[in-house]
């Protein structure tokens, strides 16, 4: 009996060792076919993590000015028109104030600077409420945004100059809008980045659409960019002036200045005002220098009616 469940068991042992070997034998015929067919191969780099962009994702657009100033219209004071002007295929912003007192001398045009809207606190915001009262109308409007991020705008505005043609149009549509209201004696007045794009688009205008041109701390970085203001400024038939804070860099004004001299500007000067590194704040000079540059150099209204009859 005992001898019996010996030879069982060891059967049973013979048979499981057996299946044992025939297993491994199995799972290696097995891998050898993944590795000669390819089948179930696995890459050894790593998986591609960049995100997949569909054809349908929606490029990234520029909100209109309808959206961006909407918050800004609403807080304006009673005596401040907001207009909607149209140039080309887009509608901008122009905040518009009469000029106070039946002598009109003229309007001015002012361009803020760049990413900044058409009642930004400074030079902007004085110069459209302080003008008026002094006989001067204020229109002010803001550069079209070239780019939804603004440091991707700004950078494309450092790295070189070029006439922008939307600014061109604004300029075109804010001078017709203002030649409507009789008013045709218009100096333009552009503030940091916006004075050599100003300049440049001004000098694609008419002569004759305007009577002066005056920057507010005009900002470059590179000689390159110095180099385009400078011809920019000086190519301008009308008077120019240019206002800088009293710790403005030299170079530029230095070239400015030399060039002009050089093509002969008949009206090009240069002013240095109290007031910090860009924005001339707590500066009493400004309005006084402006007020005193405006008398000087740009017609009175009378004489521009009278210019708009002969043309008739």
């Amino acid at each position: 009996m005992i001898g019996k469940r010996i030879k069982r068991r060891l059967l049973r042992a013979l048979n499981l060792h057996h299946l044992k070997r025939w297993f491994r034998s199995l799972t290696a015929l097995f891998c050898l076919f993944h590795i000669q067919t390819g089948f179930g191969e696995t890459s050894l780099t790593e998986p591609d993590t960049s995100p997949i962009v569909s054809a349908e994702t929606p490029l990234q657009t520029i909100p209109s000015e309808e959206f961006r100033f909407a918050a800004l219209v609403k807080k304006l004071n009673k005596d401040s028109q907001a207009l909607w002007l149209v140039s080309g295929e887009e509608r901008f912003l122009a905040l518009y104030k009469p000029a106070n007192g039946a002598n009109e001398q003229g309007a001015a045009l002012i361009i803020s600077d760049n990413g900044h809207h058409p009642d930004w606190p400074g030079p902007v915001r004085d110069l459209r409420n302080s003008l008026p009262l002094h006989e001067w109308a204020t229109l002010s409007l803001a550069l079209p945004l070239q780019s939804a991020d603004k440091n991707t705008a700004d950078s494309a505005l450092f790295s070189s100059l070029e006439t922008n043609p939307k600014l061109t149009l604004r300029l075109q549509s804010a001078m017709t809008h203002m030649q409507g209201l009789g008013l045709y004696n218009i100096v333009v007045i552009a503030v940091g980045n916006a004075a050599p794009l100003t300049a440049l688009s001004l000098i694609e205008l008419p002569e004759s659409s305007y009577a002066g041109f005056i920057a507010l701390a005009p900002w470059s970085i590179n000689d390159k960019t110095q180099a385009i203001m400078a011809e920019s400024f000086t190519d301008l038939p009308s008077g120019v002036l240019e206002l800088v804070p009293a710790l403005w860099p030299k170079a530029g004004l230095v070239q400015r200045k030399g060039l002009a001299e050089k093509k002969q500007h008949p009206n090009y000067s240069q002013v240095k005002l109290l007031g910090d590194i860009k924005h001339f704040k707590d500066s009493p000079q400004l309005l006084p220098r402006i007020r005193g540059w405006l008398k000087r150099n740009a017609e009175a209204m009378e004489g521009k009616r009278q210019q708009s009859k002969d043309k008739n």
